[in-house]
């Protein structure tokens, strides 16, 4: 089986990989129906009150969240995220994969049902767990900050739920490995032949002059060029679609693209021919590495100011399901009770989010 074909078979593959147009339709339809269900969900809860002789007046039309504000506070979190797998000094493939548990659940999840910041820590301990770096579970609840101590329960209350948005599919492929394997072929082709090609190359996006380039000895640039493309990998990369729009291997070699386009195509030039005489498909993957590699170097759109971040979760605090706040009593109920208390907004009854083939699970 050749690696296309692996990955097709993967999970990844089959579940979570959209075209822009499609992420657009699916959050904008996880938003509408998310927005109703709330809508309904306040207004019960207010007939409920005034049933308890609790009337609190004049009732005002919900506000709810705009895609964009979820996208915002979605975004912030998963920065949260980041920054708390820093303070445990987790490797960047626990990182990583939590960051990416929490982007898909909230694919077919708003957070005017269920708020980022306890689904935040419970990705963080499953990725501990599903990357094979044990953690104890106490041990982790302890050292979360905050004003309140944090219990295991906290913790572990919403696993179900968040496992169910991820539609039990835990397996994340990463970038990482390739950009490695990546570097060490260049890096072997520096000391080769190709090596004087290496050094004539145009200089990258911040070298003064091609001179500069040509002086630079081939293996620092190689290097240089993997230390911004991890950056890239590490950070941009988790922090937009760009998992959702492309393959790991396009990924990390859009990474490369965007700290040094010269590199990359030298290096692409060096790779066997994809096709046929006639064809083309070098000149297409070469234009999807650099439009990857754009929406790496862009603006993030998950990168928001504080201020912004707090305005829309000050908003969400007046639009959230009345009845989804509670995550550990949802959880004991569900115990008892089995399914129904969990669910998405994106479809009813573990329907797929996206239909590919006929295929739900690989």
């Amino acid at each position: 089986m050749t690696e296309d074909a692996a990955y097709r078979a993967s999970t990844q593959y089959k579940l979570w990989s959209f075209t822009p147009a499609q992420l657009s339709t699916f959050r904008a339809s996880t938003n509408a129906l998310a927005a109703s269900r709330v809508r309904a969900a306040i207004k019960r809860a207010r007939e409920a009150q005034k049933l308890d002789g609790e009337d609190e007046g004049e009732e005002k039309e919900v506000d709810c969240l705009t895609v964009s504000e979820e996208e915002i506070l979605v975004g912030y979190y998963c920065g949260k995220t980041m920054e708390l797998a820093d303070l445990f000094e987790f490797p960047t493939n626990v990182k990583a994969t939590a960051v990416q548990y929490l982007k898909r659940f909230y694919l077919s999840n708003s957070p005017m049902t269920y708020h980022p910041k306890p689904l935040m820590l419970t990705s963080l301990f499953l990725a501990t767990k599903t990357e094979n770096h044990y953690t104890r579970l106490t041990a982790f609840a302890s050292r979360i900050p905050g004003k309140k101590p944090t219990t295991p329960e906290d913790v572990i209350a919403p696993e179900f739920l968040l496992t169910q948005g991820l539609r039990f599919t835990f397996e994340v492929r990463h970038p990482f490995r390739g950009l490695e394997g990546g570097i060490m072929s260049l890096l072997g082709l520096a000391g080769g032949e190709p090596g004087a090609k290496l050094r004539a190359l145009d200089p990258a996006d911040g070298a003064a002059t091609a001179a500069t380039a040509a002086a630079q000895d081939a293996g620092e640039r190689i290097r240089a060029a993997h230390a911004k493309a991890k950056h890239l990998l590490k950070t941009s990369a988790q922090l937009t679609d760009a998992y959702f729009v492309t393959t790991p291997a396009h990924l990390w070699l859009a990474a490369l693209y965007a700290a040094d386009a010269p590199l990359c195509r030298f290096f692409l030039a060096t790779l066997p021919p994809l096709a046929g005489p006639g064809e083309d498909p070098g000149a297409r993957l070469l234009a999807h590495v650099a439009e990857v590699a754009g929406l790496l170097g862009s603006p993030l759109g998950y990168t928001t100011d504080v201020a912004e971040a707090r305005r829309v979760d000050r908003k969400v605090y007046f639009c959230r399901n009345p009845e989804k706040v509670d995550l550990k009593a949802l959880n004991r109920r569900q115990r008892v009770g089995g399914r129904g208390s969990g669910g998405e907004e994106g479809g009813e009854k573990g329907e797929d989010v996206r239909t590919r083939d006929g295929e739900v699970f690989g």
